[in-house]
């Protein structure tokens, strides 16, 4: 499609300006998707329809948490789920006390305590982000309380297609954020976290903000159908 669709072919193209250029480069597409604060809401419950989940189970048990720990779990090989759990423990508030510490391996998650799921904005990541919420939303996962979804940018940009699977699978979890692309994450085996974009510091407060207000412990189910 191209660029200037919708523009008169036979006036010239107006220049932007590089503060406009920086403006639209940060104005992606999964930045329109889940809004200008970069967060969706979903429900803090499990939906608990008693439809049988969509594919496969993603989540497996594994051991507890210990005090006011969140568990950081990637979904799928790749996720990036040590560097969300880095960048949780460098820019989220301690003024909780919570620690922000890594799963035990992919998929797997406590059988009590709090959870970020973690995937990349690829049709692989997405899929399972899905597959997962379908578990949550079924009552599969007693015990935990989900806080919601951590998305990484899988590239510069999101693919086109990919946004309304993304829009979808946003609305699913109680808060879904995203972590920007970052080249300089790609260049390294150790990445730093030294000039990580202020944005990215952003989000990791968001979600900081999110846990003290849902609570490390799971909300009861009682009264949601089933």
């Amino acid at each position: 499609m191209s660029d200037h669709l919708g523009q008169n072919p036979f006036r010239p193209a107006v220049v932007a300006e590089p503060a406009q250029e920086r403006e639209a480069e940060l104005l992606s597409l999964d930045d329109l998707v889940l809004g200008p604060s970069g967060q969706a809401e979903g429900p803090v419950l499990p939906p608990g329809t008693g439809r049988q989940r969509s594919g496969p189970a993603v989540l497996r048990a594994s051991g507890g948490l210990v005090g006011a720990q969140v568990a950081v779990v990637g979904l799928h090989g790749g996720a990036g789920a040590t560097t969300a759990q880095q960048v949780l423990a460098r820019f989220a508030p301690d003024s909780d006390d919570t620690a922000w510490v890594p799963g035990q391996g992919v998929g797997l998650i406590p059988t009590r305590g709090a959870v970020v799921l973690v995937a990349r904005t690829s049709g692989v990541g997405l899929e399972r982000a899905a597959q997962a919420a379908w578990q949550w939303g079924a009552g599969d996962l007693d015990g935990v309380a989900l806080l919601g979804l951590l998305l990484i940018a899988d590239g510069p940009k999101l693919a086109s297609e990919l946004a309304s699977p993304l829009k979808r699978v946003s609305r699913m979890y109680p808060r879904t954020w995203r972590l920007e692309w970052v080249p300089e994450w790609h260049l390294s085996a150790t990445p730093s976290l030294e000039l990580a974009p202020r944005r990215v510091a952003g989000v990791a407060k968001k979600v900081s903000k999110w846990a003290a207000t849902r609570g490390l412990n799971p909300i009861p189910n009682e009264g949601v159908n089933r």
